[in-house]
């Protein structure tokens, strides 16, 4: 245990954020494309897609014991079933 959470509970996190980047990858590559062509960073509203996207498949119920994300659409499958 490190940090309160067991290696399997690292390893699942990481997991989920990883989906997440590729489930939200759309809000992301809008928020890079502002950082690079913003004089200061001001990509409040591309900022506020993209997290919130990353914290809705986070949140998701679902999102324990997941194998992959059904793109576009939210829906997770556990693994061997999709």
């Amino acid at each position: 245990m490190l940090g309160g959470q067991t290696v399997e509970q690292r390893d699942r996190e990481k997991e989920i954020g990883a989906l997440a980047v590729v489930h939200c990858s759309e809000d992301r590559a809008k928020l890079r494309r502002c950082f690079r062509n913003s004089w200061l960073g001001w990509c409040s509203k591309e900022q506020k897609a993209f997290w919130d996207c990353f914290n809705k498949v986070n949140r998701t119920p679902l999102n324990r014991g997941i194998g992959s994300l059904n793109k576009g659409t939210g829906i997770f499958h556990r693994r061997g079933t999709g």
